[in-house]
């Protein structure tokens, strides 16, 4: 079955979810050894609970939303502890992109460059310091460095 066709029904038939905790657990046997009462999912490389359905893998939090509310998420899902592990429905709620990007990073979980830092690498840079030791210094990507001192991101006002 494709996760896109999964309905709340059939959700609710495969997974047990916790209200308390945000986590889900198989009702019933799974192929690769997962039995019923096991908990469901792993953590993806990018820090999010992702559960399997065949060849289809979908985000828990979203699954959560679904399983509570009995419709898919229609655009993002924001936790609102910015813990992506943490997927009460309480701690979910609907962002726009642009709510959903400012919110990372006003709890510091996007971007490792402050608007100082942009600023003091632009200077730097002026004064003559390379890209790559700059990238060293601040714990950053060359490129990441490139996008700033050519103002593609963190632009000077």
């Amino acid at each position: 079955m494709a996760a896109d066709n999964l309905s709340p029904a059939r959700l609710r038939e495969l997974l047990a979810y916790d209200q308390d905790t945000g986590e889900f657990s198989w009702r019933v046997n799974r192929g690769g050894g997962a039995r019923a009462g096991d908990a469901a999912g792993h953590l993806s490389s990018s820090g999010y609970v992702v559960i399997k359905f065949g060849f289809t893998a979908k985000k828990a939090h979203r699954l959560a939303w679904l399983y509570q509310y009995g419709v898919w998420p229609n655009g993002e899902l924001d936790h609102i502890d910015g813990n992506k592990k943490n997927n009460r429905v309480e701690n979910l709620e609907y962002v726009t992109r642009q709510e959903n990007v400012r919110h990372a990073f006003e709890l510091g979980l996007r971007g490792k460059l402050s608007m100082q830092a942009a600023n003091d690498i632009r200077a730097d840079y002026a004064s003559g310091a390379t890209q790559a030791s700059l990238a060293k210094r601040y714990g950053v990507s060359k490129p990441t460095i490139s996008n700033v001192v050519h103002n593609k991101t963190w632009r000077a006002a």
